[in-house]
């Protein structure tokens, strides 16, 4: 059995289900419906993940396929199986020949011919298969955003659609993010172009977002460019409330992902900290780069721009376009660079 990638999350797992293709979003929303749909079977499930690359990797993989002393069920996730050596892939075969009770089996393939043999045996096996293709510009990522708003329950005119593609552009999370924010925060059905124009209009808008990961991923440089080219490009008077509102956004998820614990699912630290599940990955991701103390300056940082970026310094100071721009390429760069 195959589906495409904008299949609707299923009601009940294949016992083995072979994820494919080089898109990445598509490639985790997959698993992560996997998931999803086993724990509406039975809402214990754990989620066991297994890197092909990884040193024993073949042991790994018995080990998370091996029931507990309390016969615990489980999804066993194996990221890469590309990168699996022969004692791995022997140990995938052993599996999709006689798969344990209650063990609900995910193998991911990112596409391209190496591991080939393995995906062929996986194919004839039966094993369910989501196509995580790579979407082509226009319609195919029109047709993605379609159904994102058909994932949220939510009806959109065409016109709205349009508008996101246009803002947007091809980025398949932000795209994502951006429905997941609008079907949020509007109750008005249809969804049109003027509520999409609202939270998206401008590449300054669009930009923050981008500035904002490249920042709390540490990466200065990127950060410099993308803000000096949004600058470039946008409305400079958007730019700094947007860009300083995009950090602490990503600063108070940060800190909630802090103190939460990190045995929970995805799901339920999704849930916890305010943000789709997707963006675990990412945050837990950034949150390996931070120490609490320089989080706590980070928070400095963002309170002193933020009252430059709506006023000035002092009362009755306003920073001129060119200060204003300054002080917004320090700020990500001082946040950004690691110590």
């Amino acid at each position: 059995m195959n589906a495409s990638w904008h299949a609707d999350v299923m009601a009940t797992p294949a016992p083995v289900t072979l994820v494919s293709g080089p898109e990445e979003f598509l490639a985790e929303r997959a698993v992560r419906d996997v998931v999803l749909a086993a724990r509406k079977v039975d809402p214990s499930i754990e989620r066991r993940d297994v890197e092909g690359s990884a040193e024993g990797a073949a042991g790994l993989l018995r080990e998370a396929l091996s029931p507990t002393l309390f016969g615990d069920a489980a999804v066993v996730v194996v990221n890469g199986i590309e990168g699996l050596d022969d004692a791995g892939q022997t140990a995938v075969r052993a599996a999709l020949a006689d798969l344990p009770i209650g063990i609900y089996l995910v193998l991911v393939h990112p596409g391209g011919v190496k591991g080939k043999a393995l995906l062929t045996d996986i194919r004839k096996s039966g094993a369910a298969e989501v196509d995580c293709a790579t979407l082509k510009r226009g319609s195919d990522t029109i047709d993605f955003i379609t159904r994102e708003f058909v994932r949220h329950g939510r009806k959109a005119t065409r016109e709205a659609i349009n508008a996101l593609y246009e803002s947007l552009g091809q980025d398949l999370r932000m795209l994502a993010a951006a429905v997941s924010q609008v079907c949020a925060d509007l109750d008005e059905e249809p969804i049109d172009a003027d509520h999409v124009h609202f939270y998206f209009d401008g590449v300054a808008e669009v930009s923050s977002f981008q500035i904002a990961d490249a920042v709390w991923d540490r990466r200065p440089k990127d950060a410099l460019r993308d803000l000096r080219w949004a600058m470039e490009t946008g409305d400079r008077n958007r730019i700094g409330p947007s860009l300083v509102s995009g950090l602490s956004g990503g600063l108070r998820s940060l800190a909630r992902f802090t103190g939460v614990s990190h045995s929970m699912s995805e799901g339920q630290i999704a849930g916890e900290i305010g943000v789709p599940p997707w963006k675990v990955k990412v945050i837990k991701r950034q949150a390996a780069r931070w120490r609490p103390a320089q989080l706590a300056q980070a928070t400095l940082l963002l309170a002193a721009a933020d009252g430059s970026t709506k006023g000035g310094v002092r009362h009755g100071e306003s920073l001129d376009p060119v200060q204003k721009a300054a002080m917004l390429e320090s700020l990500v760069v001082n946040i950004a660079s690691p110590d």
